[in-house]
């Protein structure tokens, strides 16, 4: 489902006031949650106009008091209907709670007023990411995983410490680190071709990470090449090499594989590839390896 239109399915809901999107984010500079309407990518806290919007940027300290902003008087009293602004102020101070006690990375939440004269909001929908790290410290949160609404070659990444995200291309990537797994999809749609895939292994991936990944990938039926880009700087080229090599072997790949190495360990792990006897193909830099894994597919 692209799009879930909800707001006329609700009964009693004020569309003449309009929506309000609520959105808390860590403040890195500050180290504290601050929240926003619409958009907060900016530094200054207080209610701005922007496109015929009231925007309201403002912070919430440790306590999870709302500093910093008046939702009652002035160009942010919500037209007037100051009700409503005391219930958004409580709801505002809820949220900030669940941020900071549940280590949460984003919450938005999608909020509807009622009739003006009911001084009530309706909370329409909503969506919170976790931080990850934080995952060992709420067990309660892990347990609201719900597999079924996962892709199951998601699933199965996850039990090696991969990142991976299904994509509609025919290319799948092999990448160490998020930023270069970034650049090897954008070089891959360059040249014309169109990736399958995000595979980030990390920066020290294993050999038996390297093959659990070749297996994953396979698992997409789109899937008609494969390009590896490994930069060694933690990782050691050799490494994922002699993954390579047994991945290959072990899953009998017949798809077309341009490997591109580079870094740490890269003589060692080039030998290795070259002393495997597979028909695999080298590519000398990133461009050079993206031109020829999408003239493969073609």
């Amino acid at each position: 489902m692209a799009k879930l239109e909800i707001g006329n399915a609700v009964g009693g809901v004020d569309q003449h006031l309009g929506y309000f999107l609520w959105r808390v984010v860590g403040d890195l500079f500050n180290f504290d949650p601050a929240f926003g309407r619409g958009d907060n990518n900016r530094s200054g806290r207080g209610a701005v106009e922007e496109n015929g919007e009231i925007i309201f940027l403002f912070d919430v300290a440790r306590d999870c008091e709302v500093d910093g902003l008046d939702l009652t008087s002035g160009r942010a009293s919500l037209n007037g209907h100051q009700g409503i602004a005391q219930h958004f102020a409580g709801d505002l101070e809820g949220v900030g709670l669940c941020f900071t006690e549940f280590h949460t990375a984003l919450i938005d939440v999608n909020e509807g007023p009622l009739a003006a004269t009911a001084g009530e909001v309706l909370a329409l929908d909503a969506k919170v990411s976790f931080d990850s790290n934080a995952h060992s410290g709420h067990p309660e949160i892990v347990a609201l995983r719900d597999l079924n609404e996962e892709d199951p070659k998601e699933i199965e990444a996850s039990k090696f410490s991969l990142s991976y995200i299904a994509l509609d291309g025919n290319i799948a990537c092999l990448v160490n680190g998020a930023g270069l797994a970034m650049s090897t999809m954008d070089i891959i749609q360059h040249f014309g071709g169109t990736p399958a895939n995000f595979l980030d292994v990390g920066g020290g991936a294993s050999k038996d990470q390297v093959i659990a990944a070749f297996k994953i990938i396979l698992g997409d039926p789109n899937v008609k090449g494969i390009l590896v880009n490994i930069f060694g700087g933690i990782m050691d080229c050799n490494v994922i090499a002699t993954g390579i090599v047994e991945a290959v072997k072990e899953v009998g790949l017949k798809l077309p594989l341009v490997v591109r190495l580079e870094g740490n360990n890269v003589v060692a792990g080039k030998a290795t590839l070259a002393a495997s006897g597979l028909a695999l193909v080298s590519g000398d830099t990133m461009a050079d390896a993206a031109q020829k894994i999408v003239k493969l597919v073609a």
